[in-house]
């Protein structure tokens, strides 16, 4: 089996140094009791672009791409 790591979830309870309860969601069907040595760090990815959203712009508000549809001319 390949080894796989989920998501960040919260450590609820530690039993002794080696072994910690974690809060799954119930639909998961894996042991909440985990070893320390199979625990890790959770460091969120770094925002790339922090002052926006997406860091592109597309569209300006208000604007459109194609132009007027009543002033466009038929292409012959």
């Amino acid at each position: 089996m390949k080894p796989q790591k989920y998501g960040s979830f919260k450590i609820v309870k530690k039993i002794n140094d080696n072994a910690y309860v974690v809060n799954f969601p119930s639909d998961m069907a894996i042991s909440k009791i985990f070893n320390v040595a199979d625990l890790y760090d959770y460091h969120p990815p770094e925002q790339m672009y922090p002052d926006n959203n997406s860091g592109m712009r597309f569209f300006e508000e208000g604007g459109t791409d194609v132009g007027d549809e009543e002033t466009k001319q038929p292409r012959l």
